[in-house]
């Protein structure tokens, strides 16, 4: 009797401890992908970031993101590059030993590379490092980057390298080669009837400094098959950009206030996209840890990015005279601008932002520098469907309207 009990107690703890297996999805069957952006993993980054305060987190914000995404039902998590911080071996190894232990949970990870991640490590390393993440899988390897494809239920999932390789770190670039590649796979997806979903770490459609050689071939290219979505990261900011019938969806740095990414809910050929908040805290509180900044990490993160709001007001006041009540008004308006960006909210609060007092101090103050102009341009830019939109039959629809 002891030895049955014993036996079946094992049974029980295997199953219990045994890797959960990645759900099968089936042609036509509705899924959910999860897409985050810019991890820029590093364990030896531990400072505070002038930029970004938040960078001590990275690991633990990297382990909160693939914990959340898994509990919240996603059946994939795409990476849209600079998944490492300068593309150095140990930052590839720590975040690959992360990514073994979230598909261990039956998340399936596929990834991208970013204009951070090949570094020193170089591309066939990096393609064998992601080998159980994408580049094993793939439905079809480009023999000219790092593009590939992969089948997801009845779509097929176009991920591009948009690296452009020749030394100048930030410079994008589709090849010829790989434009044809490309074609070749949009082609199949026609005729077997695949609805087709891109994505590539820089941008296609949104405005930005970087030069992209053969951008908009690309973007016409998607266009032209009637590709609904593209998606990236690169801006570390989140936007939405349209031309035509293709939609950008641009990601949030997830490791960045408020530490967001984007859920796809795909049915058909439709897609519901909303963005989510990554649960530090309770991922902090189930891992056992102590440490209270991560235990209370929505209040320690608001704290940290209003004091670099209140930094930059600061910076552009410089050793003017300002009354304190004006000042106050001034780092207030910044607060809500930034903050409303943050969670994509700017074209609902444009109105209160433009009769803000301190819109028009701070704008003053900003004389001279880039924000002088780009102040207004948050506002004036914002589009409504940074909060969530639905893409159904090659139209944009804002989850607050008629579907």
């Amino acid at each position: 009797m002891k030895g049955i009990v014993a036996w079946t107690l094992c049974l029980l703890l295997t199953a219990l401890c045994a890797p959960a297996a990645a759900r099968q999805i089936e042609e036509g069957e509705p899924f959910t992908i999860a897409v985050a952006a810019d991890l820029h993993v590093n364990p030896a980054n531990r400072d505070t970031g002038l930029i970004n305060p938040l960078v001590p987190y990275n690991l633990e914000i990297t382990d909160a993101l693939l914990w959340d995404a898994a509990g919240s039902g996603a059946d994939v998590l795409l990476l849209c590059g600079d998944i490492t911080n300068q593309g150095r071996l140990v930052q590839h190894e720590a975040l690959t030993e992360k990514l073994r232990r979230a598909e261990e949970s039956g998340l399936t990870v596929y990834v991208l590379p970013g204009n951070h991640d090949i570094g020193e490590t170089g591309t066939d390393a990096f393609a064998r490092l992601y080998e159980d993440f994408g580049y094993g899988e793939a439905y079809s390897r480009d023999p000219a980057s790092l593009s590939y494809s992969v089948r997801v239920g009845s779509y097929l999932l176009l991920l591009l390298d948009t690296n452009g390789y020749t030394g100048q770190r930030y410079e994008a670039s589709l090849s010829e080669a790989t434009l044809a590649w490309m074609q070749g796979q949009l082609e199949l997806a026609r005729e077997k009837g695949w609805p087709v979903i891109a994505a590539g770490h820089y941008p296609l459609l949104t405005g930005y400094s970087t030069p992209f050689v053969h951008k908009d071939r690309a973007a016409g290219l998607l266009e032209s098959y009637g590709v609904q979505l593209y998606l990236a990261g690169h801006l570390h900011k989140r936007c939405v950009a349209v031309q035509g019938e293709l939609a950008e969806l641009v990601v949030d740095q997830a490791i960045a206030y408020p530490c967001c990414y984007a859920m796809l809910e795909v049915d058909g050929e439709s897609c519901r996209y909303t963005p989510r908040q990554i649960a530090v805290s309770d991922w902090a509180a189930q891992s056992g840890t102590y440490d209270p900044s991560l235990l209370g990490f929505d209040a320690c993160q608001t704290e940290l990015e209003q004091a670099r709001c209140r930094g930059i007001v600061e910076r552009l006041r410089g050793d003017r005279d300002v009354g304190a009540e004006a000042l106050a008004q001034a780092e207030d308006f910044f607060w809500q601008l930034m903050d409303s960006r943050a969670h994509g909210t700017v074209s609902e609060h444009a109105d209160a932002l433009r009769a803000h007092p301190g819109y028009g101090l701070l704008v003053e103050l900003a004389v001279g520098t880039i924000y002088n102009s780009w102040i207004p341009s948050v506002i004036e830019s914002a589009v409504p469907y940074t909060t969530g939109f639905l893409l159904r039959d090659h139209r944009m629809l804002s989850p607050y309207g008629s579907e």
